[in-house]
């Protein structure tokens, strides 16, 4: 995950620096509002603009916080959510997921993937699992793993903890996962 934030931030801002011939310390204020509403125009998610905000925001935090230049970002307020914004998720029927269970062709991330969509778990919940973890077709979520460097973290909530049971077409692509972990 963390590499994938990475990336993102990183497309941000440099989508943001490449529109630009200016230094990063001649990026006025008004500069970055006239990129924050071209960025209204853009068709873009609420989500995803707000994540694009927040990215350049800290790239602008580091370049004061490290180099001690000034900071124009504060003027980059966070676009409001509309109703459809928050509407419920939508969740793939089996169908769809077969279909795209289907189009992966990484036998490990499939399981990883066939685990989460029949299990409910989430995605650090699975990434912190081990093999005491599967008592049979049996799984006990107690930790999670966000970043790999913090390593195992207890759930936010005890009422988190559960042991949940997994199908046997799902345990039987976790197998060899499974053997592979055991010491």
């Amino acid at each position: 995950t963390s590499l994938s934030t990475r990336t993102k931030k990183e497309a941000w801002v440099s989508t943001y620096f490449q529109m630009t011939d200016t230094p990063i310390e001649k990026i006025s204020k008004a500069d970055l509002v006239e990129w924050r509403n071209d960025l209204k125009n853009s068709g873009l998610a609420v989500r995803t603009l707000n994540c694009g905000l927040q990215y350049v925001r800290s790239a602008f935090g580091f370049y004061n916080s490290v180099y001690g230049g000034q900071n124009p970002a504060v003027v980059l307020k966070s676009f409001k959510l509309t109703k459809a914004d928050k509407t419920e998720m939508k969740i793939w029927t089996p169908e769809q997921f077969q279909q795209f269970a289907e189009a992966v062709e990484n036998p490990m991330i499939r399981a990883f993937f066939t685990f989460l969509y029949w299990t409910g778990c989430r995605r650090g919940e699975a990434i912190a699992l081990t093999a005491d973890c599967f008592e049979g077709n049996r799984v006990h979520i107690y930790r999670s793993m966000k970043h790999f460097k913090n390593g195992f973290q207890p759930l936010k909530t005890d009422s988190s903890e559960r042991t949940i049971t997994v199908d046997s077409h799902t345990m039987a692509m976790l197998e060899p996962w499974i053997r592979q972990a055991d010491p």
